[in-house]
């Protein structure tokens, strides 16, 4: 009967996909662009940028369009524990209290995101009912359904709106480029290089290709369609965090970065630079160069007001329902081990073999070396989280070591990259007031690192949609090119 259920839930999805195919392709080999000859009357330019903007939904529409069917025909592939890790949430936050979130222990999926997403879920669990009553169930096993799998798929692909949304606004205004505000261009007023005309006449844009590469990103198929996660919602998060940011609203992209932590906590990693990034481009400029001290308090006043009003939002309920510090042992479970399982592949694998060689070589020399079984299982909190020696031969590491590595590892980019705005580069920027463009400094850079002399230019501002033309001579040879920078 699973069996049979399976085959049609896969027979309709293949259907739905077919249709959507075959209505995309007609509508991209019946395409045709807005032609700038129609006569606006006294409009001019501003009739002709709106004819522009028309011609620019197509290519957009048919990349969602064609980006629907490709993950409609997921829907049926493998998926991993995340799937019921995000059912049991949806039934943990669906029926249960606040209160009993961060202490639901039924099953091993217990709830370790941060509030905001928890509501996230408590949104999605009120629609669950509607394809499956029992996605609510909380039970120590996994639940499965043709439903099921459908709606949480389903689910997964609506989320995905905040990528395209954030792809869309960090381009924004770039779709055919030409301005020195206009953002991020890769040939002003012109198509990418060498780009030959599509089916009905259309061209690729870098407003398009921005989207098709962020959509159709293997990463993101395989992590959220097939395995299963939410990661473009908040990668989405990310970029409209950027875009605000690039924009010249920087507190709104702050409001929108502390949203992204209280999503997901592992963002945490970001936060130095993005802080850094908020207080020298737009906020310690307008003391020191435009001497507007009392401008500059107040943008840093602002920071400090959305992430305070953000986390009194998150935690606020939590705290007083008296379960932050349950909740704290479940966003940082120390106790997992410093590489999970052995699955981390970062340096602390590379740790931990060393450790294991030494403990081997140790033992073959007689010396009398504790290495039980599995004992690295123990991570940070010890031999079976008892907060004993975790590793055989090598000093343990604690929480504090790790953090201080990890500041001690990103210090000198930030450095860098705060230190692009007295580093004599020839920067321009739009967009932001008295903003130099960061992106374009640190192209600058690397240009010269790559060819010996560089040139740029920033149109969008700092870390925003910008314009990149940078030229390189050097090392015998000479290059000139321009690059788009999203970020």
């Amino acid at each position: 009967a699973g069996r049979g259920d399976n085959q049609k839930l896969f027979d309709g999805v293949q259907g739905t996909t077919k249709s959507l195919t075959q209505s995309a392709i007609h509508h991209a080999s019946t395409h045709r662009p807005w032609r700038r000859s129609v006569r606006c009357g006294g409009m001019g330019k501003q009739c002709e940028h709106m004819h522009r903007r028309r011609e620019g939904a197509g290519p957009v529409a048919r990349t969602l369009l064609l980006a629907t069917a490709v993950k409609l025909l997921l829907v049926p592939c493998y998926k991993s524990t995340d799937f019921e890790v995000h059912r049991n949430w949806l039934a943990i936050t669906g029926t249960l209290p606040l209160a009993r979130w961060y202490t639901e222990a039924t099953s091993q999926w217990t709830l370790d995101y941060p509030p905001l997403f928890g509501w996230f879920e408590r949104g999605l669990a009120q629609l669950a009912p509607l394809a499956d009553p029992g996605l609510l169930t909380v039970q120590a096993g996994p639940y499965d359904s043709p439903a099921a799998v459908l709606f949480q798929r389903g689910t997964v692909m609506l989320a995905d709106g905040v990528l395209m949304v954030g792809v869309l606004w960090q381009t924004s205004g770039v779709h055919y480029g030409g301005s020195r505000g206009g953002g991020l261009s890769l040939d002003s007023g012109r198509q990418l290089s060498g780009q030959q005309s599509m089916s009905g006449g259309g061209s690729v844009t870098p407003r398009g290709l921005a989207l098709l590469l962020a959509v159709f990103s293997p990463g993101l198929l395989l992590v959220d369609h097939v395995h299963f996660q939410y990661n473009g919602m908040m990668l989405g998060l990310l970029l409209c965090a950027l875009a605000a940011i690039g924009h010249g609203r920087p507190v709104l992209g702050a409001a929108l970065f502390s949203v992204l932590l209280h999503m997901k906590h592992i963002f945490v990693y970001a936060a130095p630079a993005v802080a850094a990034h908020l207080l020298v481009f737009h906020a310690l400029h307008l003391h020191t160069q435009q001497g507007r001290t009392g401008a500059a308090v107040a943008r840093c006043v602002g920071y400090v007001a959305v992430a305070a009003a953000t986390t009194a939002v998150s935690f606020g309920p939590v705290a007083a329902a008296g379960q932050l510090t349950n909740m704290f042992a479940r966003l940082f479970p120390f106790g997992r081990g410093l590489s999970h399982a052995y699955w981390a592949p970062n340096f602390w694998a590379l740790y931990n073999t060393a450790d294991k060689v030494a403990a081997a070589l140790g033992k073959k020399m007689g010396a009398d070396v504790a290495a039980p079984a599995g004992y690295l299982a123990g991570g940070m909190a010890g031999h079976g989280g008892t907060g004993a020696q975790t590793h055989a031969v090598l000093p343990t590491v604690i929480p504090a070591a790790a953090f201080a590595l990890v500041v001690a590892a990103m210090t000198p980019g930030i450095v860098a990259h705060c230190r692009c705005r007295g580093a004599g580069w020839n920067t321009r920027s739009s967009g932001v007031p008295g903003g130099a463009g960061a992106g374009g400094a640190m192209a600058g850079r690397s240009a010269v690192d790559a060819g010996g002399v560089g040139v740029a230019e920033s149109a969008g501002g700092s870390w925003g949609a910008t314009s990149i033309r940078s030229s390189g001579t050097g090392g015998g040879g000479r290059g000139d090119g321009r690059v788009g920078d999203a970020l």
